[in-house]
């Protein structure tokens, strides 16, 4: 019986492509898309707007430290950073100046900070404010002791005090004149519009809850977040013209100060329930509510809480430059996890993947610079046009975190339907190793094999114009009803993953 060579046998291609990014809002077994593919695990990547999977950037060290852990890092000016470390006794603060502070506050509690009168002023639950310029540390000589505070028009705003959880108190108007420490305490007797004052929410939130965190919106503008609702004030410099903005109506709360994060006039926040962003209406641009954005990561978000040292300690930074939201979650054994959104084209291309570089605890941003907290280092993002050879190993100043990309279980249309596979071809740019592997529907390894990306030498930077430059093609002949594929790349390459399609052999008729 003459049959046809394998060359003649007919085929067709069952294609995933324009990557919709991290997705666990459906099973498993029912995310087979094909376009606008969504994945099971996306770690140390992420999904562009344009669909790409691009593998994150690599980590240069910034500083290192003698003993403990950076837990909470701001900068104090454009180019200076000062942080708070976490040793076996206590909190101590340090600048890049070589200003010290040591025992400024008790051990496993949240540190927070704020910029308020050229001063990065530093705060913990039941401890005074200890403000830098980054020359030296000074004790605020004021008495309220705050968790966390925010600066709007002239003004410093606190709140987080042990024994007043639903007052914030509010500085004198600055002047120049040591008006940063000046608080209720301290103010004397005046009826100036210029005052120290301090609201009491206790009637308002109209439950036993209590203030969990601050944030300026817009211009003038204060969010008090508690646990289950936002309550928005109107501002001003004149303490008298402060009043409640009746047009926001705001049912979910911030589990902690540091979890909230200024995406331009937007303000994004973690609750329990998942990350949402305060925004105005699009219907009518007046009234103030939330966009829920984390719908389909819900589970892998309220698992990462669950499994984090507690929800206050969970803390967010925003890098402008890639437009990417990094919500770091502090894990007991200090191999510390993290949430990425990335929406630099806005909340309609919003993607989300998982992050554990470096096991970084926090995260600060100004001026182009993203830094990252570790134990016993800090370090930068590195430009993502700064290339790194795959042929080097870890470095002591560089580091790259492995990619992993999963995808669900891919059925190319029926469930019940056997297919027969004949090639797996991956479109793949840049450079390094990628190494895929499969599983079929019943978790039985299929195939392992690896692929060499590489750059040509006359289009060393750019991606490439032909696409048969970035096309590979695997042998892989198999019978299965569905397949899980894994790819992952743990040098020190830049690789990007533009989609990949399996050959199938067409049944005759």
């Amino acid at each position: 019986m003459r049959t046809k060579s394998p060359s003649l046998i007919s085929s067709r291609l069952s294609g995933y492509y324009a990557f919709t990014g991290l997705d666990r809002s459906r099973p498993v077994i029912g995310m087979d898309d094909g376009k606008k593919q969504p994945l099971f695990t996306l770690n140390n990547a992420h999904s562009k707007w344009t669909g790409t999977l691009v593998r994150d950037t690599g980590l240069k060290v910034r500083k290192r430290i003698e003993e403990g852990e950076i837990i909470h890092q701001n900068f104090f000016n454009r180019t200076g950073l000062a942080y708070a470390v976490q040793t076996g006794k206590s909190i101590n603060l340090h600048t890049e100046r070589s200003a010290s502070y040591t025992d400024a506050f008790t051990r496993d509690a949240p540190v927070t900070s704020a910029m308020f009168a050229g001063k990065l002023m530093f705060m913990s639950p039941g401890h005074g404010m200890i403000m830098t310029d980054g020359f030296s540390f000074m004790p605020n000589t004021a008495s309220v002791a705050p968790g966390f505070g925010v600066a709007i028009q002239n003004r410093m705003y606190v709140a987080g005090i042990p024994n007043k959880p639903t007052e914030i108190e509010i500085s004198r108007l600055f002047n120049n004149d040591g008006d940063e420490q000046i608080f209720p305490a301290e103010e004397t007797a005046t009826t100036t519009s210029t005052r120290a004052d301090f609201l009491d929410l206790a009637n308002i939130i109209g439950t036993a809850d209590e203030v969990t965190g601050l944030a300026r919106f817009e211009t003038n503008r204060l969010a008090i977040f508690t646990n289950d609702q936002a309550i928005i004030y109107k501002v001003d410099p004149d303490i008298a013209n402060f009043e409640i903005d009746t047009r926001a109506n705001v049912q979910l709360g911030a589990i902690s100060h540091n979890s909230i994060a200024q995406v331009g006039s937007d303000i994004i926040f973690c609750s329990r329930h998942g990350v949402h962003s305060l925004i105005r209406s699009n219907d009518n641009g007046i009234t103030i509510d939330t966009l829920t954005l984390s719908f389909e990561i819900e589970e892998v978000y309220k698992d990462l809480l669950r499994r984090c040292i507690g929800p206050r300690f969970v803390s967010s930074t925003y890098d402008q430059d890639l437009g990417r939201l990094h919500i770091f979650f502090p894990m007991a054994d200090g191999l510390h996890k993290a949430l990425v959104a990335e929406f630099r084209r806005g909340y309609d291309a919003l993607s989300w993947s998982t992050s554990d570089i470096g096991s970084a605890r926090c995260g600060a941003f100004l001026a182009g610079s993203m830094t990252f907290g570790t134990t016993l280092t800090m370090y930068d993002r590195l430009d993502e046009l700064f290339e790194l050879s795959p042929l080097d190993d870890l470095t002591d100043d560089f580091i790259r975190p492995a990619m992993v990309v999963e995808t669900p279980i891919l059925w190319h249309g029926q469930i019940d339907e056997l297919k027969e596979a004949r090639a797996l071809v991956v479109q793949a740019a840049g450079t390094g190793t990628l190494r895929i592997t499969a599983h079929d529907e019943e978790g039985n390894e299929v195939l392992v094999e690896e692929i060499q990306v590489e750059r040509r030498d006359d289009n060393p930077v750019s991606f490439p114009s032909d696409a048969l430059d970035v096309q590979f093609r695997i042998p892989f002949q198999l019978r299965y009803r569905g397949i899980q594929l894994k790819f992952e790349s743990t040098d020190m390459g830049d690789l990007e993953l533009l989609g990949f399609a399996i050959e199938l052999k067409t049944p005759q008729k």
